[in-house]
Formats: C-alpha cells, structure tokens, sequence
C-alpha cells in the first residue's frame, strides 16, 4: 500500500466496549450500535505524522534517495532540466497533498 493510502483509512470493527473509548480519544468514529456484549464500530484513523514526514512519505512513493540526489544534481548543473523540473513539481505537488490532509485531519479532530 502506498503513503498516500495509509495517510488516512477507514475501518469497521467489532471490539468490546473499552476498546471503543480508548479509539474515541484517537480516531474519528463515524457510527457504531450493539452487538451483543460488542460493539460494531467504523471509524477512520488519520496517519499523525508531522507535515515533513508526510511530503518525505508521499515523495518517496515516486522517487527513491539515490534518485532525488541525482535529480536534485541535474538542477544545480542545469536548473532548467527537464527531469529536474518535473521532480521539483512533483515535489509542490506532495507539498500541497500534505498541507491539504493536515488541514482535514485537524478540522476532523476540532469538529468531534
């Protein structure tokens, strides 16, 4: 699975009833209802990681270390690279995904 995939999941569980208050406090629970001594519960658990590990995590899903050195080589040779370029786009474009899940992430905690 992808970064971009794990960012932000949704489940649904059956889980006894302490374990329902303990994702209260970590998860954005969407419904749950008995069943039984259970309960069947659906939530979704946002990735927490910092802004710079989410551009670093979406990144890497495209390009490895070794090849963002080199790219990151080719545009101080030559800033107008054509790979370069489409890195370095590719680059403000996680920037952007990132800025805008943690901007959800946060509403969707503010607003439980």
């Amino acid at each position: 699975m992808n970064f971009e995939k794990r960012l932000k999941q949704t489940f649904t569980k059956v889980v006894n009833r302490d374990v329902l208050e303990r994702l209260k406090k970590s998860v954005i629970i969407h419904s749950f209802e008995d069943v039984g001594e259970k309960v069947s519960v659906t939530f979704t658990k946002y990735n927490m990681s910092k802004y710079e590990e989410i551009v670093e995590g979406l990144i890497e899903d495209r390009y490895s270390v070794k090849e963002e050195i080199c790219l990151t080589n080719k545009g101080i040779k030559n800033p107008t690279d054509a790979e370069y370029i489409e890195y370095r786009a590719f680059v403000e474009i996680c920037k952007e995904k990132a800025r805008e899940f943690i901007s959800e992430r946060n509403a969707a905690f503010l607003n439980k």
